[in-house]
């Protein structure tokens, strides 16, 4: 699943930044850090291991006693949460500044686009996963 593999990088900085790793942070970021950058940065590495591990769970019906219902709320949400962060923070990190130390840095940006693309590729299997189901309950309905 490509969602899963696109989800290694911003995962891996999300988690190095809440451990406290300053890797491709800029100077001024690396200042202001305070408890709250900690728990926002787990809380976003969260939200993507969530986002992957729902998705493979409808994708492989795996575990079983888990309610599709449950599972596919569960995948949409942290989807749509990872992917729209995601794209706001790109979004926002793209927008001009005349002060350099507001500049966003390459590793940075890398993350927010990788969460982006995380999250629309696995909320495009999530929809495949309901096409198919509908699909298939359509063709036991009329058989």
């Amino acid at each position: 699943m490509a969602g899963a593999v696109a989800a290694l990088v911003p995962a891996a900085l999300h988690l190095l930044w809440a451990a406290g790793s300053t890797t491709g942070l800029p100077a001024r970021r690396i200042a202001e850090r305070d408890a709250d950058f900690h728990v926002l940065e787990a809380e976003r590495f969260g939200f993507v291991v969530a986002a992957v591990a729902f998705a493979l769970f409808l994708v492989l019906r795996r575990p079983a006693r888990l309610r599709v219902r449950t599972t596919l709320a569960l995948a949409w949400t942290a989807s749509g949460a990872v992917g729209c962060w995601g794209a706001y923070l790109s979004l926002v990190a793209l927008l001009p500044d005349p002060d350099p130390s507001k500049h966003v840095p390459g590793l940075v940006q890398l993350s927010y686009a990788g969460d982006m693309i995380t999250g629309l590729l696995l909320a495009a299997s999530v929809a495949a996963f309901l096409k198919k189901s509908t699909a298939l309950r359509r063709r036991s309905a009329e058989a």
